[in-house]
């Protein structure tokens, strides 16, 4: 019920959208390096009360075991920049309806959220805020 309602709601292939133009940036993904202390943050900053996503991962674990882990995961997050290439099931995510408001039993009062691999939405943050 809620896919065929999130699928009619949304762009089909034909419908025109509008890319907004970014600026050309010199910098190549693979010349960038991240710091312990970028990715410490960001995992001392996760709120345990959000849902992981399909890893399973919990959110408490990593953030409790922020100190012991952010160099096994800085190995990993500039590899895979250096590489520019993310591990397959980093790019997995559960697609949940989320209640917005109104009667709960119709689905155009729902929206779609995607929960994110735990690790992939670290270096997601650590990377947009580089």
């Amino acid at each position: 019920m809620f896919n065929d309602y999130f699928h009619s709601v949304f762009l089909t292939e034909g419908d025109d959208i509008s890319i907004p133009t970014t600026p050309v940036c010199e910098e190549t993904i693979s010349d960038i390096i991240l710091d312990p202390s970028e990715v410490y943050d960001v995992l001392h900053c996760l709120d345990p009360s959000k849902a992981s996503g399909p890893d399973n991962i919990p959110i408490r674990l990593l953030k409790e075991c922020a100190h012991s882990i952010t160099p096994s995961l800085i190995c990993l997050f500039n590899k895979s920049l250096k590489q520019a290439s993310l591990p397959s099931d980093w790019k997995l995510s559960n697609i949940i309806p989320l209640h917005k408001k109104g009667i709960k039993s119709f689905v155009e009062n729902y929206r779609p959220i995607s929960l994110m691999c735990v690790v992939a939405k670290v270096l997601n943050v650590v990377f947009t805020t580089v």
